[in-house]
């Protein structure tokens, strides 16, 4: 299993959000070149975070996106909701519809397990944490 590129992007523009909170609004266009991502693409993922409630968009000359909550109040689950929808391993945890053999398939309720533990961790995990990670490896 791997996560999309659009939710690893996404973190990393959520990151460099929560890195420079302090410096006010941060141009997307700053954060697509630091961190090599297509602008373009970049704009699509965080229309999808600012639809999510993740981001804010700051209007004008000295405008950009900020977080609307503190780093410690957003949980790295809602940013892989807001991009991706979902982070359950097959579709039929989503809805059972999907499969006919949804209520008979032994095999669901192995990705039902591993998929509550991947959403537990995420839960977990706060923007803030990421953060103090960064920096501790050095990079701002």
């Amino acid at each position: 299993m791997r996560l999309s590129t659009k939710v690893r992007y996404g973190m990393r523009l959520m990151l460099e959000l929560a890195l420079n909170k302090d410096k006010g609004p941060v141009k997307l266009e700053r954060v697509a070149q630091r961190q090599s991502i297509p602008l373009k693409y970049m704009r699509q993922i965080a229309y999808s975070l600012e639809a999510g409630g993740l981001l804010i968009s700051v209007r004008g000359p000295g405008g950009g996106y900020i977080l609307p909550r503190p780093p410690e109040e957003i949980s790295l689950i809602e940013i892989i909701k807001s991009v991706a929808g979902s982070l359950s391993l097959v579709p039929c945890l989503d809805n059972p519809r999907y499969c006919e053999r949804s209520s008979c398939c032994a095999t669901r309720e192995l990705w039902e397990e591993a998929s509550s533990a991947l959403k537990e961790i995420f839960e977990k995990k706060k923007l803030s944490d990421l953060v103090k990670r960064q920096l501790a490896l050095g990079g701002v």
